[in-house]
């Protein structure tokens, strides 16, 4: 008996050394335990992170349909993911959807190209229309205080393909350094050595 006894309090002693090392694994790799169940809305870590500029996580939010252990498939529309729960986190939020709440301002709110919605469709310029063109004519020709020309004399004014080629053939320089000398006033023109 007294074989079998210390057979036994091995075997425990090496289960409470195999959880405890687990136990400190864990922690040091800062694991977290998996709570996400079948039906929670997740968002998605970003699958080329790429730059610091993008988020970390995607702005779409991903339905759980099936968990397997530490691996986790969500699905968005028709695509299907499946990857570990350290990928996922969950959305904790109500999914709004813009188009059924109700509007408290009065505008008709219109989606721009970016997917954002809340601003009144009054404010929104669809690309192509003449509207959009007159301002960024006016913008990029206007300066403070001058009236702003007609879209006529702005296009008018607008150099053609040829003009381009022709400016650089003329100066002799690269088509980027197109920039002008700069012509001292003629008070400076004394101190200066040319």
């Amino acid at each position: 008996m007294a074989f079998q006894d210390t057979k036994q309090a091995q075997v425990e002693t090496r289960l409470r050394q195999r959880h405890a090392y687990n136990e400190r694994m864990s922690r040091r790799r800062r694991a977290r335990p998996r709570s996400l169940n079948i039906g929670d809305v997740v968002l998605m870590k970003n699958r080329r992170p790429g730059s610091k500029f993008k988020t970390r996580f995607e702005s779409g939010m991903w339905a759980v349909t099936r968990v397997k252990g530490t691996l986790v498939t969500v699905t968005k529309g028709e695509e299907v993911v499946t990857r570990n729960v350290s990928c996922f986190k969950r959305y904790h939020g109500d999914p709004v959807d813009h188009k059924e709440s109700g509007n408290d301002s009065g505008h008709e709110e219109a989606e721009c190209e970016f997917g954002r919605a809340g601003i009144p469709a009054e404010h929104c310029v669809e690309r192509g229309t003449s509207q959009m063109e007159e301002g960024l004519a006016t913008r990029k020709t206007t300066t403070p205080g001058s009236p702003v020309p007609n879209q006529e004399e702005v296009l008018a004014e607008a150099p053609t393909e040829g003009s381009n080629s022709e400016v650089t053939q003329r100066s002799g320089r690269g088509r980027y350094n197109l920039r002008s000398r700069l012509t001292l006033p003629e008070s400076l023109k004394d101190y200066v050595c040319e």
